[in-house]
Formats: structure tokens, sequence, C-alpha cells
């Protein structure tokens, strides 16, 4: 076992303020989809959280035309009908364990922080499988109705290219005032006609004040975990709320074999005495599910790996107009 000299800590304070908040681990990875509003709390929606899927029915929108009224024939009878939005439970879970000597050195206990980065770690996971989700939505059933394609690939984001990926969703374009984009795509963006920044006393450029621009009436937020595709990037630009998702409760036994149920997230602890001084293990479990509203996935795969989310062939269109999916895909650059 390796030793430590003392006289190399002299200078060290294990026990300050300020040495355990540098211990404290910086979150750099950003939550675009949910920040911008794109996507949000769905589970008033889902009456029952059992099972594998959770369907969510929609009435049609009455389509039919009205009739002049005649004294000769009866009136036509017109079906009336609604159509079933799935969404998968996706199960995922993650364990970590940290030695009582790491307390006995920092004075910081690890597990604070641990349950520091639990809300974040659970956020991520989610923004990771509705990201899959999306391109698994686009990839196939909406890559004619709601992508640009290979209309713009070629080339970083055009004022023509935002407008013509707004233009997918008709008169309903205007509902779409929130993107999520790879950082590349919104700093291309900054420097277009068009772009604007709300006026600041520390400078009106993303780079200087770190505000939002506002692209042609579209709030543009920044995630790099959409990452480019053989050099393509995909821009969602949405309304607000058009991503839904929802968490339900955990059931697990304790000790005693006493069921517990967890409101939303299941949090195991165990303790390992002989290894390192003693170990403390946290174990963390969470059952979620994500949806682009007016899709449906398919009930041959339960509890889906992001991969299978991503895969085109699992995603159908259900929503009986095209404008009630209100997110448009742009390809760029």
């Amino acid at each position: 076992m390796a030793t430590i000299d003392p006289g190399v800590l002299t200078d060290f304070n294990y026990q300050s303020e300020e040495f355990q908040d540098t211990l404290q681990a910086e979150i750099v990875d950003k939550l675009g989809l949910t920040t911008s509003g794109i996507m949000v709390d769905g589970s008033n929606f889902i009456q029952n959280k059992m099972g594998d899927f959770a369907h969510i029915p929609q009435y049609q929108t009455l389509a039919d035309a009205m009739t002049q009224v005649v004294t000769v024939t009866d009136v036509d009878i017109n079906d009336f009908a609604d159509y079933k939005m799935t969404m998968p439970w996706i199960q995922r879970e993650g364990a970590w364990g940290v030695e009582s000597i790491v307390q006995t050195i920092t004075g910081k206990d690890p597990l604070t922080e641990i349950a520091r980065q639990f809300a974040n770690k659970i956020a991520q996971t989610m923004k990771t499988s509705a990201i899959n989700m999306l391109k698994g939505c686009f990839a196939t059933a909406l890559s004619a109705t709601h992508s640009t394609g290979t209309s713009y690939s070629g080339n970083n984001i055009t004022f023509d290219g935002v407008r013509g990926a707004k233009q997918l969703l008709g008169d309903s374009q205007m509902l779409l005032t929130r993107a999520v984009a790879n950082s590349k795509v919104v700093n291309d963006a900054g420097g277009l006609v068009g772009t604007t920044f709300p006026n600041t006393q520390i400078g009106s450029q993303t780079l200087t004040s770190g505000i939002v621009p506002n692209l042609y009436g579209i709030q543009a937020w920044m995630d790099d975990s959409i990452a480019s595709v053989a050099s393509i990037y995909s821009t969602y630009i949405a309304a607000p709320g058009a991503v839904i998702y929802a968490l339900r409760p955990w059931s697990h036994k304790d000790l005693n074999g006493n069921q517990v149920t967890s409101p939303a997230v299941n949090v195991e602890y165990q303790r390992v005495p002989q290894t390192g001084g003693g170990q403390d293990r946290i174990y963390l479990r969470v059952s979620y599910t994500v949806l682009l509203n007016g899709m449906q996935f398919s009930i041959s795969y339960k509890n889906p790996t992001d991969a299978q989310l991503a895969t085109g062939a699992y995603w159908t269109k259900v929503a009986d107009d095209n404008r009630k999916i209100k997110c448009v895909e742009l390809k760029t650059a």
C-alpha cells in the first residue's frame, strides 16, 4: 500500500468550506428540451400507470362537411373516432459506491454529493431517451411531412431553412416558438440577419451575455447531446409542450419484507463493511416515459433501449392532422 507523506499535505485544510465546495462536481450537460419548455410533465394525461405501455386516447377532429337539408333523403351519419398515442414505460438503474476513507480524509460525506447529483442524473437520462425518441419519430414516420430532409442539409443554417421548416406546419407554424439544437448551429444562426438579442447593459451577443437568441421569433437553446450524424445536424423547432414525459411509482420490498412504494424514484442503500474501510452503496432506479404528441410506439418492444427508441420502424404517426404534431426537424450542416 502506498504511503502518504504528511508534509505534502500540510497546507491543505480538508475541513474548510472552500475545499468541500471544490469537491463538488460541475454539471455541464444541458437540458435543452426541458429548459426550453418543449418537454413538459404529462402525468395528468396518464390515468393508469401500470403495465409496459401508457396509452393516451385523443378524439379526432370532425372533418366531415355539413350538408344541405333536404326532404327526400336521410342525413348521412359520420363516424366519430379517436386515435391512441402509445408510449413505452422505460426502466433505468444505476449504482454508486464510496469508501468511508473518503469522508475521513476530506471531511465531506460523498453520499451528500451523490444525492445532490441524483436529480440531474435522472433528468439527463430522460432527456437522452427523449432525444432518441425524436430521432426515431423523424427517421421514417415524419420524414416526409415534418422534416426538411436534404433540402438544406448541405449548408449551415439559413433564413430560408428556418422558414422552410416552419412552413411544414402550415398555418400552425406560428406555434413553433422554441428550438433546441447543437451549439454549432445556434452560433451559426447568431450571425444571420433576423437573429436578435434582448438589449442589455452587458452586450447584445451570446458570447458576451449568454442570452438566448431570438431566431425569427424562435428562442433557440443549445444542447450538444444533439450531435451530428454524417456531419448533418438536426434542429428541433417545436411548440411548448410538444413533447411530454411522466414518472411512475416504483415498488420494492425492504429488509423486513415490507412493500415500499417510492413516489417516483427508487433509492436503496446498502452497507458493505469489508471493502475499503466500509463501503456505502446507493442504488437508483426510475421508471418514466417520453412521447412526441401524435405518435405511437410499437408494443412489441417493452422497456426499450435508447437505440430502439431511435429506430424509425418502431414509430407510427397516428394524429389525424399533421398540424397536431407540433414539432419539425431542420437538417443543416
